[in-house]
């Protein structure tokens, strides 16, 4: 199990990572609750790379994160890793009709 400490420097390396990606390629990068980079010519990288919904709206927030997936608007694949809050979000956007491939 990671501690907190190694939890935190692997999430702030792939902050790191997809935010020097996006500056270098010229991408659309939008950093908040949900962060990811988008291909601005659908051919580049795309990924949502961190994702911390709180509790108070969560259910709102991963419906809407499903919308805008499947419209287009946020990557299709993303990053799970140890800060993602909520920790079963693979769970719940599954029971939400997403596909979900692990």
């Amino acid at each position: 199990m990671l501690s907190q400490y190694e939890a935190d420097i692997i999430e702030k390396g792939i902050e790191l990572s997809w935010t020097t990606w996006a500056k270098m390629s010229g991408q659309t990068l939008t950093i908040g609750d949900i962060s990811y980079l988008k291909s601005d010519t659908d051919r580049g990288f795309e990924r949502i790379f961190s994702i911390k919904l709180n509790r108070e709206n969560m259910d709102f927030c991963i419906q809407q994160m499903i919308y805008y997936i499947k419209a287009g608007i946020m990557p299709d694949s993303m990053l799970i890793t140890p800060n993602t809050k909520p920790e079963n979000l693979a769970e719940l956007l599954s029971q939400k009709g997403l596909p979900v491939a692990l």
